[in-house]
């Protein structure tokens, strides 16, 4: 079977009597050449006839830019949470005609050859870039937008309601306000996502200092059954009442290492998780959780990016909703 080549604008301009000068004209609306509406009229009807797409990469040749936008994404783990961030992250920008390109950020990232590549519209970043990537990125043009989902630093998105901190203080919060006095956290094993945990676990410090309750218990936590086992046999030795877990696969781990040792939760142990993925309303019992809309975070993140480029968000946007207790049967 013979594969169908693409058709170019020389196949354009040959159907339609006018040079390849003429179509580039035509197709890219430029006012100023002087073409009579007839001529332009026959262009697009071939281009639309022969399906003619102009190519993305001569468009970007042209104005310098293409209508990408990079992110350098961390070495994260792409669990439920993540992905589905990333995924609404694609679909915000798809909204606003833009292209939204995910590369991994590692000490081996050659950020000066990239742009050469891809000449992306903005840089969209999770982490800081080093002296020598914001100098290239800057020698480049290339505006950067650093969205930090902790506290700590400066952000340009406004995600106040889903930094890491806020979910821990939610947490927290919750367990003691249902009357919880010792608290404990599960902290995750991964490397990966000590980012992440050491904001959160801030949060629920943060409620224990104001509250003037002990500081929490932490243990870590692999997603396995021994390791969940030995974290509840140190947390009930501790008196331990309830625990934040940081996520919600730590917190269903803790669930089933429950039920494996003749335990119930929330009556031997409450426990709260983050993310509310689909899983937190099946486990056994049904898990409490803190749900934040990873659409208003996505669209947030976009808004940032649009503003560095000097365009609007669509006007269907709402604002964003703040983060919230799912409050299921585990607390």
């Amino acid at each position: 079977m013979v594969e169908r080549r693409s058709v170019t604008s020389t196949d354009v301009a040959r159907e339609a009597g006018v040079s390849r000068t003429t179509v580039s004209f035509v197709l890219n609306g430029t006012s100023t050449a002087n073409i009579s509406t007839e001529t332009r009229h026959r262009v697009l009807e071939v281009a639309a006839r022969l399906g003619y797409t102009p190519s993305a990469a001569a468009r970007a040749l042209r104005r310098g830019q293409s209508d990408v936008v990079l992110c350098l994404l961390p070495q994260w783990p792409i669990h439920t949470a993540a992905g589905d961030y990333l995924e609404q992250l694609a679909y915000a920008f798809n909204v606003c005609d833009l292209t939204f390109v995910v590369h991994p950020h590692t000490p081996s990232t050659r950020l000066s050859e990239m742009w050469k590549r891809l000449r992306p519209a903005a840089v969209l970043t999770f982490d800081e870039l080093t002296p020598q990537e914001r100098i290239d990125t800057e020698q480049a043009g290339l505006p950067i937008v650093t969205v930090m989902l902790i506290e700590s630093v400066e952000t340009h998105a406004n995600i106040g309601e889903y930094t890491n901190e806020t979910l821990g203080r939610l947490q927290a919060q919750h367990l003691v306000d249902n009357g919880h006095l010792r608290l404990g956290y599960a902290y995750p094993d991964d490397p990966h996502l000590q980012y992440f945990a050491k904001a959160r676990l801030s949060g629920v410090q943060q409620v224990t200092a104001r509250t003037a309750l002990t500081n929490p218990v932490v243990v870590q936590v692999a997603l396995t059954a021994i390791s969940a086992t030995e974290a509840i046999k140190a947390w009930r030795r501790d008196l331990v009442t309830a625990v934040c877990a940081f996520n919600d696969e730590v917190a269903i781990a803790l669930l089933c290492a429950l039920h494996g040792s003749g335990l119930e939760s929330p009556r031997d142990l409450a426990v709260i998780g983050i993310d509310d993925i689909p899983a937190a309303s099946l486990s056994i019992p049904p898990l409490t959780t803190v749900r934040r809309s990873m659409t208003d975070m996505a669209q947030q993140t976009a808004i940032a990016v649009l503003q560095r480029l000097d365009r609007f968000p669509p006007a269907f946007w709402s604002a964003p909703a703040p983060a919230e207790v799912i409050e299921r049967f585990t607390t």
